[in-house]
């Protein structure tokens, strides 16, 4: 169980980076509103799809007018990690346990590129954090690709979607290799 406070974190252990790393607390603080997720990243046994998404997209007048619908997003991501398949020992696997994958929309406040209040992103990030032979940093790669193709397909489509100068996909695993893929790269290897 995760402690309350952050005088209960022990001094070794899963809770103990906290103490050093939230700005701000006195002893007796609640932790929660203290942990910055960008800062702190707690490793997990569990998949979790996560997909971040610009706040305004997620109203209904937006997905009136545009038809972005980021449930919608959501399904077909989680429907392409379950189709997502890694070799192990000359067998064909699925890359992750469906029945354990976690996913949530995640709404950005302010979520521009390079400072244009015109231009949005998404970013999507699959966790798979146990540490699965065969999981390779080219089976991640692959991963992100595929994950990466899948929005571009249900984007492409939508005449009244914002300037989308970008989607990423980040598949962490806990051996700390990546696969990243950008919306560019994609685009450049389509045209090869």
């Amino acid at each position: 169980m995760a402690p309350q406070c952050l005088n209960e974190i022990p001094k070794s252990g899963p809770f103990a980076r906290f103490a050093n790393r939230a700005q701000g607390w006195h002893p007796g603080d609640s932790i929660l509103p203290t942990i910055s997720v960008r800062r702190i990243r707690i490793t997990t046994k569990v998949p979790h799809l996560r997909l971040q998404v610009p706040e305004e997209w997620l109203r209904e007048e937006f997905v009136a007018a545009t038809g972005f619908d980021a449930s919608k997003l959501l399904d077909v991501l989680v429907e392409t990690v379950a189709n997502l398949r890694m070799e192990v020992s000359g067998a064909e696997v699925p890359l992750v346990n469906l029945r354990n994958l976690k996913h949530a929309i995640i709404p950005l406040r302010s979520a521009h590129v390079g400072g244009d209040a015109s231009k949005f992103f998404l970013h999507v990030t699959l966790e798979i954090g146990n540490d699965t032979p065969g999981r390779t940093a080219a089976v991640r790669t692959r991963a992100a690709h595929t994950l990466g193709d899948a929005i571009d397909r249900f984007t492409a489509d939508l005449r009244g979607l914002p300037d989308l100068a970008s989607v990423t996909v980040h598949i962490q695993d806990i051996d700390r290799d990546r696969g990243y893929s950008t919306m560019a790269e994609r685009r450049k290897n389509r045209v090869v």
